[in-house]
């Protein structure tokens, strides 16, 4: 067990090591925030599975407290309207969930942040496409490989890894 959690915590090191070389990366996607949200404008975030969890998470630091005291921002998870997602999958497909969401929640000005550790979830790539014909900003976190959420995203950040579980620790990590 104890190699295990070695391995784990070892591959955490290198990873955090390397995420040094993307600090101008990690500051432009907190500027477009800071931006987005001086502005008035909100934050939109979606994700499946362990993502979709990562995406509530964000959501409710928005919204609640996170690091000091300070007033509510504007931030919406996409993920846990359990009506909104059946009955859209019900009566569109799945691959809509996010974007039929989108399309009444969603304003240029606002940002579509994005959680994918594959980049290739139908419903992520349907929700980007929406944000692209409707001028909405997309920032998207994924894996190292060359993926369609990647290619589509206005911003993209790509976690030097393709072990989901660091992919995913790493969106807490630098957000």
């Amino acid at each position: 067990m104890i190699e295990i959690i070695n391995s784990a915590l070892k591959d955490n090191q290198i990873l955090a090591e390397s995420l040094m070389g993307k600090s101008h990366e990690i500051e432009s996607i907190a500027m477009n925030i800071v931006d987005c949200l001086k502005d008035g404008n909100k934050l939109l975030f979606l994700g499946n599975g362990g993502s979709a969890v990562d995406a509530m998470h964000m959501a409710a630091e928005y919204t609640s407290r996170f690091v000091k005291e300070r007033k509510s921002l504007p931030a919406i998870d996409l993920t846990s309207n359990i009506a909104a997602m059946t009955s859209i999958a019900n009566d569109w497909d799945y691959e809509y969930v996010f974007a039929r969401q989108l399309e009444s929640l969603a304003h240029t000005g606002d940002i579509v942040i994005s959680f994918s550790t594959s980049g290739e979830s139908k419903n992520v790539i349907k929700a980007i496409t929406h944000c692209a014909k409707n001028d909405i900003k997309t920032i998207s976190f994924t894996d190292s490989r060359d993926n369609t959420v990647a290619r589509l995203s206005d911003i993209v950040f790509q976690v030097p890894s393709t072990i989901t579980a660091r992919i995913q620790e790493t969106y807490i990590f630098i957000n």
